[in-house]
């Protein structure tokens, strides 16, 4: 979630509420994995991962 909230506590806090979503799904899990090619949704905005 670099550059959608300020710090990663605040991303652990966004995640663990649900207000996260991957590849369309709500996310909870803190430490899951992203692969190449997922899409990361929250606030409105949508990101791909390609690292």
């Amino acid at each position: 979630m670099r550059g959608m909230v300020e710090t990663g506590g605040e991303a652990k806090f966004r995640v663990q509420g649900g207000e996260v979503r991957l590849n369309g799904e709500i996310e909870t899990r803190r430490r899951k994995k992203l692969r190449r090619g997922d899409i990361v949704e929250y606030a409105g905005e949508r990101v791909r991962v390609d690292f």
